[in-house]
């Protein structure tokens, strides 16, 4: 949903119910009627009394000094209670120190946050998750962490055009930045700035390779871009998406729309295992001055994988909300680099 505890319980544009075919309504006409189809304004102001009170709780995790607050909310309409087992994968990199099972009794509206220590073993990407132990009354959560330094140098590649970018050789570029999660490879993507333009060469795993009505359906890249890492800053997202009739375009969202990006280059070609794609666009139309020498990044691949749609985003970095928040990007650096 859109923002729950807000009250906009319309979807969001990262919904995996859209990805399922489900066709967005208005509320204005759902829910119950007392009388000459009028509608109270809430369950609360509803005269008869449901004969089964709704049950639902909510869980979420944040990572703060080692630990993984896991964060429960009655949302419902009946005291519930339950039990969520917290687990962290994969297992070489992290896990839980000592009992991992959270038990609550919660009365409407209340909420409870509890700290379970994680250990990590070695340096990584990780994830945790807060399970429902029997329970389908329970939301389950799901949340990227990892100890990895979000700093990255791309290199400034002197005497070279952007127009010359499939030419170019990767090794010209930075090392690659690799998507992953839990152990699985989905894929890299490398960068360098050229002649005010900042360049990156994604190679992906996909084995679909469709277009969706919107670009988050599909396959689809995705590139956030922030010149700061205050909150609040502003960011600029793109989507690398293919073209019905082959190659890929490169749109930006502006107001709710996409639109496509103007003084850019887009390329993208088969691989055996999915799709190598090479953009160009200025740093200027993404709000980033390239005098400063550092940028704020980060990027999410759409794509599908056997007989199952990936669901969401995969992100580079782990940041929670990449279109809202600049909250777990990666720093970016320029590196001068004569070749």
């Amino acid at each position: 949903m859109a923002s729950p505890d807000s009250g906009d319980f319309t979807l969001s544009q990262e919904s995996p119910a859209l990805k399922t075919g489900f066709m967005p309504f208005s509320l204005d006409d759902a829910g119950p009627r007392i009388t000459n189809d009028s509608k109270p304004s809430s369950f609360d102001k509803w005269k008869e009394p449901l004969k089964t009170p709704k049950k639902i709780v909510r869980s979420s995790i944040d990572f703060s000094a080692g630990k993984a607050i896991v964060t429960l909310k009655n949302i419902g309409y009946a005291k519930t209670s339950g039990v969520f087992r917290i687990s962290a994968a994969p297992a070489d990199t992290v896990e839980i120190a000592g009992n991992a099972l959270l038990l609550f009794n919660l009365r409407p509206g209340e909420s409870i946050r509890r700290s379970f220590r994680i250990k990590t073993l070695k340096a990584g990407r990780f994830h945790v998750s807060a399970t429902p132990v029997r329970s389908k009354f329970l939301v389950p959560s799901f949340s990227v962490g990892g100890a990895e330094e979000k700093r990255f140098q791309i290199p400034i590649l002197e005497n070279k055009t952007a127009h010359l970018l499939k030419e170019m050789p990767m090794r010209n570029l930075s090392a690659p930045m690799r998507f992953e999660i839990a152990g699985k490879d989905f894929g890299t993507i490398r960068m360098a700035i050229c002649d005010g333009n900042l360049i990156a060469v994604a190679e992906l795993v996909d084995n679909k390779f469709i277009r969706g009505d919107l670009p988050w359906e599909g396959s689809c890249l995705e590139l956030f871009f922030s010149p700061s890492s205050v909150s609040g800053s502003e960011i600029a997202q793109l989507f690398v998406v293919p073209k019905n009739d082959g190659g890929c375009e490169l749109l930006r969202q502006r107001n709710g729309t996409q639109i496509p990006q103007a003084g850019s280059f887009c390329d993208m070609e088969r691989t055996a295992e999915g799709w190598r794609i090479a953009v160009s666009l200025p740093l200027k139309d993404v709000g980033i001055d390239s005098s400063k020498g550092v940028f704020h990044f980060e990027a999410a691949l759409n794509g599908h994988y056997g007989e199952k749609t990936i669901l969401g985003r995969v992100p580079l970095w782990g940041a929670a909300s990449p279109p809202s928040s600049v909250n777990g990007y990666a720093e970016i650096k320029f590196n001068t680099v004569n070749i």
